[in-house]
Formats: structure tokens, sequence, C-alpha cells
């Protein structure tokens, strides 16, 4: 028969014909089975011809599809879809293939809704007579649980991404310790492929020296030990060695045993490659220091200037400005003199750190001699990060190279001198001599100083005492340096290092008194700058090391350490966003609030909206104003109330280059200076970091807070259902009469009980997991304690053929606890003892007390607990089957109760012994300590 030919025999067969009558009737009345399936199975159910007409149906698949009974018969199993596509030719093969195997037959397939919709069935089908050729088949709608799956493929594929695309690095590990599976972070942190690293042996990563110790750390995990921030050493591909913090979990399926591990590394290269910059800092700083008598030059890889100290300046004649930020050349390279240059700066590379002797320029085109040191710092890998080179102007050494061959003696001194001031004067205290260094360091000519008696004309008239008492001590044949003041022309006073000697005659007279002068302005200003350092690092220890509970109470002490470092009365923080443009006020001092009466202040400024302090953002740079009440034109004034200002600082704090806030003081005694500036940039860049931990923690406490409302939402929509189930089988209870069905109705209603309360064991432990679980202490006389729980426990026992002693020694009439939870607990450890003790075996309830602590126990003489598995017993994350038998499931019972006893400030413990029993017992402290009470 031809396909166009059969399909037509379907759908013009008249189907309802009398011969199909009669068959089907045929079957209902002598069969009772085709009555129970037709018209009592939940199920779908369909019977058809061999040529897809449909003979009959019952109630449910007409439910199930959305038609009637009338006009399903009027139809064949091709209108459904069935899995068939609307092809004849199929059911037809369908058809032979159940006529040649036989026997019953089950399939996954779709079926289609009158409204259009398709359903997910499995199907059982077989020949109810194939001498009728008629065909039966069962429909169990299965749509939901194939949503299901297709959700979970879903989200699988979506884990998948997450976990690839992680911005941390994660290495699975079986246990046997090689890699199974890992994501991008991790490869690329490692330089492997993911085939190539896949197989490699998680300890084989360490170097060779540090293998055993990677060893150790993978079999403490495998025996169940967390391993948290653990510091190790891995190895590249490429033999880099990688700093990391490793973190070991277990990784568990879906019955909670661990099957592998996941590993995490945080790669803390960087962090290690500044620590070891920092342990270098002190040499840098030392050399630095020692190179501050001559030039000092900083430049990078890309040969940009970085710094230079204010002798370089000086030698050169340029300013800070004119030389840092400038790319090679250099404006102090002489033209002729590129090449030698560029030569020694080729032997540099090659660490070849001899010193130089070149050709500088200074501003003024002069060309002088130099010496030059360098030396260049490195990264951890070996890149050059910088070079650094000391510059000694060797002008007047070249000057004493000549005149040491034709000077005496006292010119080959002078000459020696000549890097700093130097005098000389006779004994009736008259100015022989001094150097260009002196007339430059004090602004007077040679003229104006050569002939004048003392006192001379640079000595401070403050500092004559304080003079003659040196000079004496010179006299007395002391030879120790003096740091006294002296005076320039224009009156302002400098510091000075003077380094006497003198000068004696054949005849032991005093002829000449001589002295180098040392101008150390930089120097008091460096040991200033250390000092306004050492208390920047110890504000900012204070503020690192302050516990503060909030972003808040960080910023707050923040800010009064930041007017304490720069001597200031008052400021404030303000947050600053770059997308609004909106200053957000923050944080005050203590000192504005108390002179500040403005009412009704505002918390939010447009920019647009500042005056003189919204320049800090405008500009991106700090703000000095020194003479605040003078006219600018920048000001808008500020309202009637506000604490008034005479001195203001502004700093913009940025992060990524973005500003993210700002920070003023105001009102310091002196004016405020750029090394004010720098201790509020570097005190808040650091500050800022805690700032954003601190963000990061608090985000954290939000995440555990909505972890906690899913967990309760989850138990909410487990219990939901769980209470109609439960009201159900209380129906049940109350109307069966007689077995099978009383049982099935009893066992039923125990189930939904035993289900629910382990839904409210799960939500409790998830509550004390993240420090949410709270205890309602009251006070229990514990007479009365004890009778309830012996009342209550001794009919359960009696039922299993156990008995129950309940034993009590008790001194106190009550104690302060949550005793709901403790009936909690009591009940908890008598139903694992109660299952596990024999039918005629005895379980011993024993409560009794010292001067500090209750004690209750519960001794069964049952099965007993090896040593091996008692050491999981109060882990969550480590189940066994003896485990899941004893304790239900995952033990989440016994777990409460070890975290309600430790909340009561108490301790669970157990002792076993196989086949002689376990007792569980546990301490309760009488004297309940007043923050536990208070967090409770």
């Amino acid at each position: 028969m031809s396909k166009d030919s059969r399909a037509k025999e379907i759908t013009q067969s008249p189907i309802h014909s009398a011969q199909k009558h009669k068959s089907a009737n045929k079957y209902e009345i002598s069969s009772e089975w085709y009555r129970t399936m037709v018209k009592g199975s939940e199920e779908g159910f369909l019977l058809f011809e061999s040529n897809g007409a449909i003979i009959d149906v019952n109630e449910s698949l007409c439910s199930m599809l959305g038609y009637s009974r009338e006009e399903m018969l009027s139809t064949t199993v091709l209108d459904y879809d069935f899995g068939l596509n609307n092809n004849c030719e199929k059911l037809s093969k369908m058809v032979d293939q159940l006529k040649q195997l036989g026997g019953i037959h089950h399939f996954e397939s779709q079926l289609k809704c009158k409204i259009g919709i398709i359903i997910d069935v499995i199907g059982s089908i077989q020949y109810l007579d194939i001498e009728s050729g008629l065909i039966f088949c069962f429909f169990h709608d299965v749509t939901e649980h194939k949503m299901l799956e297709r959700k979970l493929e879903e989200s699988e594929r979506k884990y998948r991404e997450l976990f690839d695309d992680a911005p941390i690095a994660y290495i699975y590990v079986d246990f046997n310790g090689f890699i199974r599976d890992s994501n991008k972070e991790a490869r690329k942190l490692l330089g492997y492929t993911h085939d190539e690293l896949t197989g490699i042996k998680i300890y084989d990563l360490h170097p060779d020296e540090l293998k055993d110790e990677g060893m150790l750390i993978f079999k403490q995990a495998t025996q169940g030990k967390i391993i948290q921030d653990k510091e190790v050493i891995h190895i590249s591909k490429d033999g880099y060695k990688i700093y990391c913090l490793l973190s070991i979990n277990p990784l568990k399926n879906a019955e909670g045993k661990t099957i592998a591990l996941r590993s995490t590394l945080k790669d803390i290269t960087l962090r290690k490659y500044i620590e070891q910059q920092l342990e270098e800092s002190k040499e840098f700083s030392d050399n630095i220091i020692r190179s501050m008598k001559d030039g000092f030059s900083t430049v990078n890889d890309k040969g940009v200037q970085l710094d230079v100290n204010d002798a370089f300046c000086l030698m050169t004649g340029y300013s800070y400005d004119e030389l840092v930020g400038k790319q090679a050349p250099f404006p102090y390279w002489p033209e002729e003199e590129y090449r030698s240059i560029q030569e020694a700066f080729q032997k540099t590379l090659k660490s070849e750190f001899d010193d130089f002797e070149l050709v500088f320029k200074r501003k003024n085109g002069e060309r002088f001699p130099v010496i030059v040191s360098p030396y260049y710092m490195k990264r951890p890998r070996g890149e050059i990060t910088y070079f650094m080179a000391t510059v000694k102007d060797i002008t007047e050494r070249k000057k004493m190279e000549k005149q040491l061959q034709e000077s005496k003696e006292f010119s080959e001194k002078v000459v020696r001198v000549m890097k700093d001031g130097f005098s000389m004067f006779n004994s009736e205290g008259i100015l022989l001599n001094v150097n260009e260094a002196l007339c430059r360091m004090t602004g007077f000519e040679y003229n104006e100083l050569v002939g004048q008696k003392r006192p001379f004309p640079y000595w401070a008239e403050e500092e004559y005492d304080s003079i003659n008492a040196a000079f004496q001590k010179v006299l007395a044949g002391e030879s120790s340096d003096f740091e006294l003041v002296y005076k320039r022309k224009n009156g302002e006073r400098f510091p000075v290092l003077v380094s006497p000697y003198s000068m004696i005659d054949a005849g032991g007279k005093f002829r000449y008194f001589m002295a180098t002068i040392k101008d150390i302005t930089e120097r008091k200003k460096m040991t200033e700058a250390v000092r306004l350092e050492a208390e920047r690092l110890k504000s900012l220890a204070e503020i690192v090391q302050y516990e503060s509970e909030s972003i808040q109470q960080l910023l707050d002490f923040t800010l009064e350490e930041a007017i304490k470092l720069t001597k200031s009365k008052f400021g404030y923080i303000n947050f600053y966003d770059e997308d609004k443009k909106e200053f957000t006020f923050n944080t005050w001092s203590k000192e504005t609030m108390k002179e500040c009466n403005i009412i009704d202040t505002p918390m939010v400024f447009h920019l647009e909206n500042t005056g003189i302090w919204g320049e800090v953002v405008r500009q991106s740079k700090p703000i000095i104003v020194n003479d605040f009440q003078a006219n600018n034109p920048l000001k808008k004034g500020y309202p009637v109330g506000h604490a008034e200002i005479h001195k203001y600082l502004t700093i913009p704090v940025f992060f990524q280059n973005r500003i993210v806030a700002v920070i003023a003081v105001a009102n310091k005694e002196t004016d405020y200076n750029e090394s004010d500036t720098q201790q509020l940039i570097l005190l808040m860049d650091s500050v800022w970091k805690a700032v954003l931990r601190k963000r990061a923690e608090e985000e954290l406490k939000n995440q555990l807070q909505k972890k906690m409302e899913y967990t309760r939402a989850l138990v909410h929509e487990l219990k939901t259902p769980l209470t109609s189930l439960q009201i159900a089988s209380d129906i049940l209870c109350e109307i069966a009469t007689a077995s099978p069905y009383l049982d099935v109705s009893n066992n039923i209603s125990r189930s939904v009980k035993q289900l629910s309360k382990r839904a409210d064991e799960l939500l409790d432990i998830a509550r004390g997991e993240i420090g949410l679980l709270n205890l309602r202490y009251r006070k229990v006389n514990l007479e009365a304690f004890c009778a309830g729980i012996k009342e209550e426990l001794i009919p359960i026992a009696s039922k299993k053929g156990i008995s129950l002693e309940c034993n009590k020694d008790i001194d106190i009439a009550s104690v302060k606890m949550d005793d709901e939870r403790i009936l909690q607990v009591i009940y908890n450890l008598f139903d694992n003892a109660l299952k596990f003790t024999p039918r005629g075996g005895k379980i011993v309830m024993s409560i009794t007390t010292d001067k500090d602590n209750i004690f209750i126990s519960v001794k069964d003489n049952g099965c007993g607990i090896s040593k091996e598995k008692m050491e999981n017993l109060f882990n969550p994350r480590k189940t066994s089957p003896e485990n899941n038998q004893r304790f239900s499931g995952l033990g989440v019972g016994l777990i409460l109760s070890k975290m309600l006893i430790e909340l009561h400030g108490g301790n669970l413990r157990v002792e076993s012994e196989m086949h002689k029993g376990s007792t569980f017992m546990f301490s309760l402290p009488l004297h309940v300590h007043k923050q536990v009470e208070s967090q409770s």
C-alpha cells in the first residue's frame, strides 16, 4: 500500500464502525483490568488501532491534552504528534516493530495539546490483541521534569562559563594529586594550556626544594583539613616563580561525598615584589642620603627623568620642573657628549658599574666636568625598572689638581674645602679669605666680607654667644663640628655645620682660624621630612590597626589623625561622584561640629554650586589658601554660622584615575606647605585602600545575609507543601480504620513531620554558620525541667521495649538558659540512642551540677561507634554511610546540637566503644556571660 493510500485509509475510514464498537465493548465487558486501566488510572490511557484510529481514552488523558472524550474518539494518533511528525510511514513502522517484538515497550515522546503547546511524556505501549490490531498506551506527563532537566543543563552550562571566566584561579585535583580541571585564570597564571595542565600532579608545580611541603599540604587537604590562604610558590611553565595564596576546599557530590579538591590561587607575586622593594628601600634611602652632597638622578627604563635632588639642580642651574618628566637626551647633556653618554649607558646595561668622567652643561651653556656613578634596580623577573646615578661636580677638583702642582700647603687645604663654604681669619679676628661657596651661601660679595672684623656680617646676632663659645673650644684644642645658625644678606636665617680647625706656628702661637661651612638646610628639611614621615606612618599604623565597625568610623578616625598630623584645628572628608559631579558630605571633625552653627545643612552639593573649595576637583590638584579671609574671585562665601576659616588645605583622593573623595583641613597656626600636602596624599592613598577593603567586607556581610534569606526562602518553599501534606496525612489517619491504609497514613505523617524537622534544623544550621542563630534566655526551674523530660521520654522508650532511667543530682533550683533549644538537643540525642539500642536494651539519662556547670548525658548500650567514624560526627562536610544511617541523612540534628551547646558557652562530646554503646554528654555554664546573653 502506498503512503498516500495509507494516509487516506487512516483519515477517511469510519472510526466508529459497528465492528470497532463491538471490539471495544468486548474488552470492556470481559476484562476487569481493562476497566481499571481506562477509568481508575491517574496516567493517560489511549487505545487505538494499527491504522492510528483512536478507539478509547480515559479522563486522565483528556485532561492532560485539553480535549473532551468525544473529540479524541473522532481523531487519530497522528493528530497528537506522538513523535510521528504526522508521518504515516513512521506509524506503520512502529506498529510492525510492536508486532515483531511483542511485550511492553517504554519510550519518551511529546504530545500536542488542544491549545497548541507540546508536553513531554513517558509512555508504555503494547498490543492489547494482535488479532484485532488493538494497541494501548499509558502516558505520564513529565513536562515539568523535562523543564527542570533543561534548566539544570542551562545552570550547569552557566556554571561552567562562570568557572572558566572567573577572575580567580581555580584548579580541581583528584585524591591522587592529579589536576583534572582548571579555569582560564589558572592557566594564564601558570602559563599552561588546559591539556598541558591536566594530568600534572599539583605538588609538581612547586619548586624542587618545596615539593615535600607541597605534598604535605595536599595530604592534609585529603584528610579533611581546610587549607586557607597558605602562602606557597609555584613554578610557571616558563620557569618563573609565582607567589600565591593557596586555599583548598573539598568538592562534594549531591550525596555529600567528597570527590575531589578545589584549589584557589591568588597571585601575590606583585605584593612580594613590593615587599622586596620595601626591604630594599632602606638601602635605597641610604644611597640617596649618601649622595646628597652631590647630584642625584633617577631615570626609568623608557628614558624618562623621574627624580633629581636639589644639589643636582644647583649644579646644572635647572629647576626641578625643568628636568623631571623630560625624555632623554636631557637639557644638561652637551650635544658633543651624546656619544660618550650613550656608551656609558650601554656599559651600565652590561652590569659594568664603573664611574664615568663626562662633561655636562649648565642652563647658561657653561660646560663642567662630572663623575657619574651609575647603578640600576631590577624586578624579581629581571626587568630593569630604573637607573640611578650620583653626579659629582669635579670642577673644583680639576682646579685643585692644577693648584696642587703650583700652590703651597695652605692653598692645598683651601682647595680641599671648596665644595662647601670656607672662611679664614687671623688672631686679631680679621676675616682674611672666603670662598665662592660661602658667598653664594650667604648672599654677600667677596669684597663685603674680606677685611671685616668679627662679628662677621653672616653671623646671626642671637648666635654670638654660641659662636664665641665654639671659638674658645677650638682654641682649647677641641675640633668638634658645631651646628649654628647663620644669616643671609637678606636677613634670612639658615642652619650650618661648621667644621673648624686652627693653624699654629712653630712656636705654638695661634696664627689662623679656618672653617668649612656646610649649609644644612636641606638636611634639616630631610630630618623634618623623616619626622613627618614617622608621624604619618604612626598615624597610618594606628588607622590600619583601628578596629572599626563601619567605613564611617574608619573615616572619622582617619580625619582626626589627618588633623593631628597637619596640626590643624578641624577638617572634613567628602565623597565625590565624577559622573554626577556631586559632593556628599561624609565626615566632619569634632571641632567643626562645635564651631559650626548652620541649621539644615545640605548633605549633597553639585560641583557648579561650589566656590573655592570645589577647585580641588575642577583643577584636579591640591589647593592651599593660607589667607582665606582675603578677597578671592573663586570664593562664594560661606553661610552664616559656618566655622570661621583662616588657612585651608584640600587634596583630591584618586582611585583608578578618578576623583572619589576630597579631604580638607583648616586653621593650622602656621602656613600650609607642600609637606602638609604630601602627608595628606600619602595618608589618604593608604586609607582609601582600607576603605575599599572595608566596603568589600560590608559587601560580604550583605552577601551572607542574602544567603541566609535564600536559605530561609528555600526552607519556606519546602515547608509550604509539607504543611499541606501534613494536613492531608492527618485527615487520612482519621478516616483510615484498618491496615494497610492506616499504616500507610501513619508512615506518611511521620515522614512529613521528620522532613519538616530536618528543614527547620537546616535553617538553624545556616543561621548558626553566619552568626544569626540566637538564643532566648530565661530562668528555668530545674526540678520541673527534669520532670518534664522524664514524663515525655519514658513512654516513647517503653513503646520500643527499651527501659529509660532518668537520674538527677542537682544542687540549684533554677538556671538561665534557652530551655526550648536544650530540649531540642536532648531529644536529638535521645532519638539517636533509641534508634541504635536493641529491644530489651537500656538508656540512662543523667543531669548533674557543680558550682559552675550543668552536665547532661545520654548513655545507651547499643552498637557503638568506631573511633574512625567519631572524628567526623560533628563535621557537616564529612559524612559516611555509617553516619548517614546513625544520624539521619547528613547528621544535621547532631551538628545543630553541638552548635546550640556552644552558643550557650558549653561543650558537647561523645564517648563510645564498639558493641558496648555510646555516651553523648554536654555541659552548660551556670553563669551566663553578659556579652553572650546580650548577643543572644
